[in-house]
């Protein structure tokens, strides 16, 4: 079992979708790349098996976390080893798939996040963005207690065995990502992070555009909360399985 798989998701990125496509398979060309479709009004579908993927389309739009759970899926079934996941609206670099993937290959972790924040110049972004993903790094920081420096990349790298857990778990569609590496650090998986840049967006429109950025730091602190407390139940759960019950004292 040595193959690698390329999840990238879309929803109604036709114009962008295809050019992702084709810069992974520069980037990465032993890595199979498949294309999750969301149930896309446009030709999303149609660009991306022009370009040369694979592609899982939804009937409709079922939302990201559902999107994420196919490709999970998609992976685990093709017996994948490891996988990098990136979006198909070419914000993230697909020349950084290496550099995701690298950690994995080598062992040394089983979860990697692409982070915009470990240089300089990571991505250009509102200062009201900005702030809410730092508010939201510093609250899954303080509720986990393991430092993120971008809890929001979305850009990851996940081993099979991260995989095998993520399809098992119930996660919120609208905040997926961050749900995801709570569930993986409950898990006690190893997760490390490595430094990526992240492009501006050629077209299209982001769900977090403009003020409702702040709305959406609001829900996902309330899921990071929960998301959490779940997380840290089960890290007990594990850690009282593992411990033999006391030796009664003989009468």
């Amino acid at each position: 079992m040595a193959a690698e798989i390329a999840l990238v998701v879309a929803f109604n990125e036709e114009g962008r979708v295809g050019e992702v496509v084709r810069e992974l398979r520069r980037s990465q060309p032993a890595v199979r790349i498949v294309v999750v479709d969301d149930g896309s009004a446009d030709g999303t579908r149609a660009e991306a098996i022009g370009a040369g993927a694979a592609v899982v389309s939804h009937p409709f739009n079922l939302g990201y976390g559902a999107a994420l759970r196919t490709g999970y899926l998609y992976a685990l079934e093709h017996d994948a080893a490891r996988c990098v996941l990136l979006d198909g609206d070419g914000q993230h670099d697909p020349a950084a798939a290496g550099t995701v993937l690298g950690p994995l290959r080598s062992g040394e972790a089983d979860v990697v996040i692409g982070s915009r924040f470990l240089v300089p110049t990571g991505t250009e972004m509102s200062s009201v963005r900005r702030l809410g993903v730092r508010v939201i790094a510093l609250l899954a920081t303080v509720v986990t207690g393991q430092h993120w420096h971008d809890a929001m990349s979305g850009y990851l790298g996940l081993d099979r065995g991260a995989l095998q857990l993520l399809t098992t778990e119930i996660l919120a569609d609208d905040y997926a990502d961050l749900d995801v590496l709570i569930a993986l650090w409950g898990a006690g998986l190893r997760i490390v992070e490595v430094p990526m840049t992240m492009r501006a967006r050629s077209g299209g429109r982001s769900m977090l555009s403009g003020m409702r950025i702040l709305h959406y730091v609001y829900k996902m602190g309330l899921s990071i909360v929960m998301a959490a407390a779940r997380a840290r139940l089960g890290r007990a759960l594990r850690r009282a399985a593992r411990v033999p019950a006391p030796v009664g004292r003989r009468s």
